[in-house]
């Protein structure tokens, strides 16, 4: 079996401040945005992880027209759409999209409107938009269970290091809890810049266990520094899994 993984900041919460009408749209990146998406999940076994996709608009805490437009090309009867409510009024989210019947949603993982557990066959992910490494550990910490193979998405982390005034600084603090939380798993875009801005935040990490990686392929590894539609580029990973 092969997996076709994506994730992408899509900036489309960019819009949040804006009173959005529907005649914007052909004057966005919004369009393109999903062009891009769906051209991967034509792909066998495709599943995209999007961050920053707009829920309420705060113009008038209405549903936003991006959700809306998102709804309409992603529907029901041909993707399933997985996405998490913290409160009535959040005004973005992560989702996770795949044509139907390719992901189930898992209920025993980190579920926030940041963070959406799901299942491919018997492997568990988790696709994330972390404000920074400490959200990210303290969630894992409360998971009843196993902690997910794969953890997908935009992380506001990594294990880059800008110059010598950042040593003792945040950035430093933020690096140090994504090397603790990193632990036990392999990070397939180290080293890879991920942003139109030179950093290292977006990443794949495979869980680093024999039974895991007997059981998985990892390749093909790619950030698309081509697109910039967004502040983020979209990363890329094949699985292949018996």
């Amino acid at each position: 079996m092969v997996i076709n993984l994506m994730s992408w900041n899509t900036a489309l919460y960019e819009f949040k401040n804006t009173s959005f009408k529907k005649s914007d749209l052909d004057n966005e990146n919004f369009l393109k945005v999903c062009e891009r998406i769906k051209e991967h999940l034509n792909k066998e076994n495709a599943v995209a992880v999007l961050q920053e996709i707009p829920f309420k608009s705060n113009f008038d805490w209405k549903e936003h027209p991006i959700f809306t437009e998102v709804k309409k090309d992603f529907p029901a009867d041909q993707y399933d759409l997985l996405y998490n409510l913290s409160t009535k009024n959040q005004i973005m989210m992560t989702v996770v999209v795949a044509k139907r019947g390719i992901i189930k949603n898992n209920p025993n993982g980190i579920n926030t409107n940041r963070f959406v557990s799901f299942n491919i066959k018997d492997i568990s992910l988790v696709g994330i938009h972390s404000k920074n490494a400490y959200q990210l550990r303290e969630a894992l910490q409360n998971i009843k269970g196993n902690r997910p193979d794969i953890i997908i998405g935009d992380f506001n982390a990594g294990n880059y290091y800008l110059n010598d005034k950042d040593k003792d600084d945040k950035i430093a603090v933020n690096r140090n809890n994504y090397l603790l939380l990193t632990e036990g798993y392999i990070d397939l875009c180290q080293g890879k810049v991920t942003t139109t801005y030179n950093r290292y935040i977006d990443h794949i990490l495979i869980k680093s266990n024999h039974e895991f990686l007997s059981k998985c392929k990892c390749m093909n590894v790619n950030v698309d520094n081509n697109v910039k539609l967004s502040d983020h580029f979209p990363i890329y990973c094949t699985i292949e899994t018996e």
